[in-house]
């Protein structure tokens, strides 16, 4: 199954949780999309390789904007991973939004 489509994700932070869209649009082994929040929308840029996927972002933080890389598997309609930081890692889980 493709990693093409739309996330919920829910990303575990050391000040709780946070929630937000991932669009990912994978073509051959190149990945693009947009990670959505409700404060901003960054783009992503990364690989792809048959369900893992690699990526940078942005996420948007009580401390600001940080430079994420993501790293995660897609297994049917289940994303989970993780987001490395400045400040550590972050367990990054969710779900495709069906059309």
């Amino acid at each position: 199954m493709s990693v093409n489509g739309f996330y919920d994700i829910n990303i575990t932070t050391p000040l709780g949780e946070k929630f937000a869209t991932l669009h990912l649009i994978a073509d051959g082994s190149k990945l693009t999309g947009e990670f959505i929040t409700t404060k901003a929308q960054f783009p992503i840029n990364g690989t792809t390789e048959g369900n893992t996927v690699n990526f940078k972002t942005m996420i948007a933080t009580s401390m600001g904007d940080v430079n994420a890389q993501i790293s995660a598997t897609v297994d049917g309609d289940v994303f989970s991973g993780e987001a490395k930081v400045l400040f550590g890692k972050m367990v990054i889980k969710g779900t495709r939004k069906i059309a």
